[in-house]
């Protein structure tokens, strides 16, 4: 049976990929996620210590950086499929200010103050300094990762967007299924259309919010303007984002 691992930054989809994955393919997905019944990792110290000694396993956290040598160490690399997720850096800096997953220190009290504060690294993340100047860096680090390993392993690799996931779940799994010649559970894939994260917003509300790009209303001049003077260009014309006008 193949193996998929999956990568993604904090709230860019990757619950629900990783439960269409498993709807819909006969692969065993690699989690990246620690135990919920270990109840003794409920630091963050301690989620760090546990992908310490299970990375040989599991490939790291979901949310990490790809960490090359581990990849190339893994003893079932031959068996591996990666799957990376990304989401709009204007997008994501929002959804991370309202679910600051792991975030260490006093939170900023606005989006303004927040993508001009330092984010702090956990060991999990794989990242070579202990913070960044702000979590724009985070994107383009995370993000330039997964490029980095689609190309060492091109024919192993599939790179998507989180909106290409919700504007056609279907077709997108159809990509993956013919990239990695996987094996469906049925002729018919099967949506997840329950949020992972909120009962009170359904996969509709996901698709509109993002595909028709309501986010900008968030977003001041001033604020898409530092964005933008952080955001790795090339990053961006990789995974078809546009660069957004700040007027």
């Amino acid at each position: 049976m193949k193996i998929i691992k999956l990568y993604g930054e904090r709230n860019t989809g990757t619950n629900y990929l990783s439960k269409l994955i498993d709807q819909n393919f006969e692969v065993n997905q690699l989690r990246g996620t620690v135990p919920r019944n270990k109840l003794l990792l409920l630091s963050e110290g301690s989620k760090d210590l546990y992908f310490n000694f299970t990375s040989k396993q599991n490939l790291g956290w979901k949310h990490s950086a790809v960490l090359m040598p581990l990849v190339e160490d893994f003893k079932d690399l031959h068996q591996c499929c990666f799957i990376s997720l990304s989401k709009n850096p204007y997008s994501f800096l929002l959804s991370l200010y309202k679910r600051p997953y792991h975030y260490h220190g006093p939170m900023p009290a606005s989006f303004s103050e927040f993508i001009r504060s330092p984010w702090k690294l956990r060991g999990r993340d794989h990242a070579p300094a202990s913070k960044f100047e702000n979590p724009i860096e985070l994107w383009n680090f995370k993000n330039q990762s997964y490029l980095k390993l689609k190309s060492a392993f091109p024919e192993k690799t599939y790179n998507m967007t989180y909106e290409s996931l919700l504007a056609d779940y279907g077709a997108e799994l159809l990509k993956i299924q013919a990239f990695f010649e996987l094996k469906t559970i049925s002729s018919d894939f099967a949506n997840y259309s329950k949020s992972t994260k909120d009962a009170n917003v359904s996969h509709k509300d996901y698709q509109k919010y993002y595909l028709n790009e309501e986010w900008r209303k968030d977003l001041k001049p001033e604020d898409v303007e530092y964005i933008n003077s952080y955001l790795n260009k090339e990053l961006l014309s990789a995974f078809d984002y546009k660069i957004v006008n700040p007027i």
